[in-house]
């Protein structure tokens, strides 16, 4: 049985590898351009993010872009439920809190940040 499951997934991606074309980044062994260039394209690169998320709405700040509402107010009910890791998910909302102006963000979302940092201390 698992031999037979195994060569269905092996004929199964066979043919998936075939019809894809990889594209392989070009790797550098020592670093290329001077620590802005390589800063900036490092948020640029998480700012666009194909999986949104938490923590790239840092990066999305630092280029001047909004922050995307959903997971900033998904992490506050973690949050707020005292769930387990919570205290990583605080860290970026102070570092969202602190560094957003105000066009980037609302502030309404700014009171429910403030609100459950300050229940936590």
């Amino acid at each position: 049985m698992l031999r037979t499951l195994s060569l269905g997934i092996a004929l199964f991606t066979a043919g998936s590898l075939h019809s894809q074309t990889a594209t392989v980044p070009e790797y550098w062994s020592e670093p290329h351009g001077d620590y802005e260039s390589r800063r900036r394209a490092f948020v640029e690169y998480s700012a666009n993010s194909a999986k949104p998320g938490l923590y790239l709405q840092s990066s999305r700040i630092a280029l001047g872009l909004t922050v995307d509402e959903a997971p900033v107010r998904e992490a506050i009910k973690f949050i707020d439920k005292r769930n387990d890791t919570s205290d990583f998910r605080m860290l970026e909302l102070i570092r969202i809190y602190r560094t957003a102006k105000t066009h980037q963000i609302p502030e309404t979302l700014l009171a429910e940040i403030r609100k459950t940092v300050q229940a936590c201390v």
